[in-house]
């Protein structure tokens, strides 16, 4: 379970191995220039809006999304070793393929963290970020992160989450409802791997 109070998650900016399609996992690679001027395009989006403090993955990519994006609104940054993207183990670096597919569904990849352990990783930094403190945050990580909150709070199953288009969350009512979720501004992009 995801704790029911309202968060934003804003995933990182695109990376060369973005865009060239690579699979990051724990590589630490910076983003690129389309991923810096993503970064302050969200930055924009979120100007104005009520966040409480900043809860970000350690991973460059990450961070680096979240300095641009704080530089407008000038918030605690707290990092969260458990936000980090999944560790893809030997795969990492190469193409999407079958063995991702594989991996999803359980099986075991050399040197790669097992998919539930990662999901349920996910799923408590995300409520650590969420309980860290008073008021609204906004959690910046990675695309298989937000699995845990695709999982748990039953939103936009089939839509990928692109490179930094922040997403509002809230809670409905019951605790078997979907929660509210609404991307602040529609993105049209292509799938680009974790």
């Amino acid at each position: 379970m995801i704790t029911a109070r309202p968060f934003y998650y804003l995933r990182h900016g695109e990376t060369d191995w973005n865009r060239e399609g690579r699979m990051q996992g724990s590589a630490d690679i910076p983003l690129n220039e389309t991923g810096m001027a993503q970064a302050e395009r969200a930055r924009d989006l979120l100007k104005g809006i009520e966040i409480s403090r900043i809860v970000c993955s350690p991973l460059q990519r990450a961070r680096q999304t979240a300095e641009i994006v704080n530089r407008e609104l000038q918030l605690p940054i707290t990092y969260i070793d458990n936000l980090r993207e999944a560790h893809f183990g030997v795969q990492e670096g190469t193409m999407m393929g079958d063995w991702f597919h594989q991996w999803r569904l359980g099986a075991d990849i050399e040197e790669a963290e097992p998919c539930d352990v990662f999901i349920e990783r996910s799923r408590r930094a995300i409520n650590q970020a969420i309980e860290g403190g008073e008021g609204t945050p906004l959690i910046v990580a990675h695309g298989a992160v937000y699995w845990a909150v695709k999982r748990y709070c039953r939103v936009f199953d089939d839509v990928p989450l692109p490179n930094s288009v922040p997403v509002f969350h809230e809670p409905i009512g019951r605790r078997n409802l979907p929660w509210r979720a609404k991307f602040l501004e529609e993105a049209q992009t292509e799938t680009i791997p974790v």
